[in-house]
Order: C-alpha cells, then sequence, then structure tokens
C-alpha cells in the first residue's frame, strides 16, 4: 500500500497490527529532533549564549550529555531549585545541603568542562578548520558516539530496528555537516554562533528514514 497521505500512516499501523498483519510504515522525522542532534545543537547555542538555563536543560534532558540518568535528574533539579544559569555555571555549586551540592557539583563539572574546552579553543583559534576539530573533539569527550552505539544495540534488542538505524543516520549527517562546513567556511573565522546556525539549519533539513524490515 503506497499513501499520499501521511496522516492516516498511524491508522494504518494500528488496523493491520490488530489483524496480525506484518507491516511497515515509513515515517521520517527531522534530524535535528534526535537526542544526539539535540544536544549538539544545544551546546553550540549554549556556548554561544553564554549558558542560559533553556539550553543548559536541553542538554541535560537530550540523553546524551555525559551524565548518568541520575546525575542529569540531580543536575536538572538542582539548576531549577537554585537558577543556575550563565557565569554561575563556572564557579562551584555552593548551595543546598552537603549531600546535594556534592552531587550536583560533580554532574557539573562532567558537564560544563568539555563545554568550557570548546569555547576556549575557539577563543584561540577561530578559523574554520581548528573550530571543526574542535567541535569533534567535543563529540569524543562526551562520548556522543558511544552513546549512539549504545542505544542502537539496546533498540534492536527491543525489537526497534527502525529506531535503531537512525542512530547510524544521526551520526553520519553530523560527520557529512562538518566536512560541507569545512568545505564552504574554508579558513574563514567562524564563531560559536555562526556554527550552530549551519548546524542547526542542516540538521532541520536532513530526515531520519526508518528502513523496512528485513525479510525472514
Amino acid at each position: 500500500v503506497v499513501m499520499g497521505d501521511d496522516s492516516l500512516s498511524g491508522t494504518l499501523h494500528e488496523v493491520l497490527s490488530a489483524y496480525h498483519i506484518p507491516c511497515y510504515v515509513g515515517q521520517k522525522l527531522p534530524a535535528a529532533h534526535h537526542g544526539a542532534a539535540r544536544f549538539l545543537i544545544a551546546s553550540l547555542r549554549a556556548m554561544a549564549e553564554g549558558y542560559p538555563e533553556s539550553e543548559m536543560l536541553a542538554m541535560i534532558k537530550s540523553g546524551y550529555a555525559p551524565l548518568l540518568p541520575e546525575q542529569g535528574w540531580q543536575l536538572e533539579n538542582y539548576l531549577l531549585s537554585y537558577g543556575i544559569r550563565g557565569k554561575k555555571w563556572l564557579a562551584p555549586f555552593e548551595r543546598g545541603s552537603e549531600e546535594e551540592k556534592t552531587a550536583a557539583e560533580e554532574a557539573r563539572l562532567l558537564l560544563i568542562a568539555p563545554l568550557e574546552k570548546l569555547r576556549q579553543a575557539i577563543r584561540e583559534d577561530a578559523q574554520a578548520e581548528s573550530v571543526l576539530i574542535a567541535l569533534y573533539r567535543y563529540l569524543e569527550e562526551t562520548n556522543v558516539y558511544g552513546t549512539l552505539l549504545y542505544n542502537q544495540e539496546q533498540l534492536m534488542a527491543r525489537n526497534m530496528p527502525a529506531e535503531a538505524v537512525q542512530c547510524r543516520q544521526v551520526w553520519q549527517m553530523i560527520l557529512r555537516l562538518m566536512e560541507q562546513a569545512y568545505a564552504l567556511l574554508g579558513n574563514t573565522k567562524v564563531t560559536a554562533a555562526r556554527l550552530c546556525i549551519f548546524i542547526a539549519a542542516g540538521l532541520e533539513s536532513c530526515e531520519l528514514a526508518s528502513l523496512p524490515p528485513s525479510a525472514r
């Protein structure tokens, strides 16, 4: 069955599944909506805008921050409870109980240290090639690719091959966009804000496609 109206895809899937009829519904998702892409975009925006609450929360909630789930919850609660934004991210946390601030401080360092390293690298050498190398190192340090591989394995184990494929696709798209950025920008100087606009627009224009299950 080929449909021109994607709004019916969910209904079709439910009806065919109810009658135990194997089916494949090809749905596309903007790459920018994937957790890894949201982490990357939020990281660049946070750095460009001076660590606002909204972008720091987006990083934490993306599922790709270099934090354990419990650390993410603790840091989010601390951020919201004490209004952590801007330069407050650059100083040790001192508010709250000893246990609360110790846990939040450990998470703060894990999140902010790689981002500050990237910001400093861009300040020292803003040429596009150097900036893109620093950005790739940031993705390495935050283990985005490793998390994608782990999530891909988990999704396959849960019989979710379409979502698993998207983990591989989004990484390939990120690398392709960085290659395109180098080709277009060459050795011109690039700010974090300009790079963010380029990466975000590129990921918004890309689509993650699910692949039909293989015949058995």
